[in-house]
């Protein structure tokens, strides 16, 4: 006569397994999911354990699974930067949407609050519970030293992006980069090619590189560097003959390559007002690709350094620190790519070489 199996309670658990099978819950959670190593069952007791939580259509808690596993299939991104200037989705956050859905892993986004009184404060859940495997973090150099340790202490591998660090980070050479677009513009004939970047340094290395790959490309080709700057995120704001009298100089540059986005928009749009033609008067290049691409009134040659090529790249070093179970990886270092559009096609344009 065959046993009777035991009622099936509202809830299935380990626990009510094990109770119905007088087996202890580890002797169940054994049987369910392998050997530990440490808890050994016999055959017919995994027999038991699986037919009755069959029987009971038993599903594991993945949450809890996920917990005991520190594997939850998660990546977290948390970006530093303000959300009053980038409040909309940005190709990076595309990228790495778009290649942990590849690898099926879900993203947790975290961004700072819009009040920045409040950065002092903020504690994010990621922070407070455990929930991805891995964090990705940009913009850490515009954070509070509170959040900047919070990442330090999170406990999670962290990779970071567009930061020069040696060790798991994904980057940009703007030096090389800066160097090659300035050797690029040397190359056609142009010799007076000026720099047009900001007064301020808050600490991204990026205005030093930039700057710094300039001007070596201007000094191995003997020639003089122009540097013009203004303050940062004050370019728009600036009358157009405040600070950009050196474009009507006797002397004026051939060509000027533009730190980002915003200051070669600003200075094609004062080089349009002042009748100066882009490229026949003055060549135009500028570094960035999605803003600078879609808003130039003449198609602008750009050092393109791809968001969505560098959110692609951090989630790929981020599944391998878990997957091979890494404390670090060698940072990789992306090179910018030379875009050549319009506004620096001055073929044999008069004077060029003067």
């Amino acid at each position: 006569m065959s046993p009777v199996s035991p009622q099936r309670p509202a809830k299935v658990t380990i626990k009510e397994l094990a109770k119905a099978l007088s087996l202890s819950p580890m002797a169940v959670s054994v049987a369910l999911n392998g050997s530990t190593g440490t808890v050994r069952v016999s055959e017919k007791t995994v027999k038991r354990v699986r037919k009755l939580a069959e029987e009971w259509k038993y599903k594991p808690n993945a949450g809890a699974r996920a917990i005991r596993a520190r594997q939850f299939r998660s990546i977290g991104f948390f970006d530093g930067a303000d959300p009053s200037i980038l409040s909309m989705p940005t190709m990076l956050e595309v990228g790495i949407a778009d290649r942990a859905a590849i690898h099926d892993y879900n993203l947790n986004v975290v961004r700072r609050p819009a009040d920045p009184a409040k950065d002092a404060e903020m504690v994010p859940r990621i922070f407070r519970e455990y929930q991805v495997d891995v964090l990705l973090t940009t913009n850490t150099h515009l954070l509070t030293p509170r959040l900047i340790d919070r990442i330090l202490t999170s406990g999670y591998p962290v990779v970071y992006i567009y930061e020069k660090r040696p060790f798991n980070a994904i980057y940009f050479d703007d030096y090389q980069g800066f160097r090659d677009l300035t050797q690029h513009l040397i190359q056609k004939g142009l010799k007076r090619i000026a720099y047009l970047g900001y007064e301020d340094d808050t600490g991204h290395y990026s205005f030093k590189d930039r700057l710094q790959g300039y001007r070596d490309a201007m000094q191995s080709a003997g020639l003089k560097d122009r540097i013009y700057a203004h303050k940062l995120f004050s370019m728009h704001r600036l009358n157009d003959n405040e600070r950009y009298e050196w474009l009507n100089a006797a002397d004026a540059p051939q060509a000027v390559i533009c730190y980002d986005d915003l200051s070669a928009l600003k200075l094609e749009s004062v080089c349009l007002k002042k009748g100066i033609r882009i490229p026949d008067d003055i060549a135009l290049a500028g570094c960035g690709g999605e803003l600078l691409h879609a808003l130039s009134a003449t198609p602008m040659t750009i050092l393109e350094v791809s968001s969505l090529k560098m959110g692609r790249a951090a989630v790929e070093m981020s599944i391998d620190l878990v997957t091979n179970k890494k404390d670090q990886i060698l940072s990789l270092p992306l090179l910018p790519e030379i875009k050549e559009r319009m506004s620096t096609k001055v073929g044999t344009m008069a004077g060029a070489a003067v």
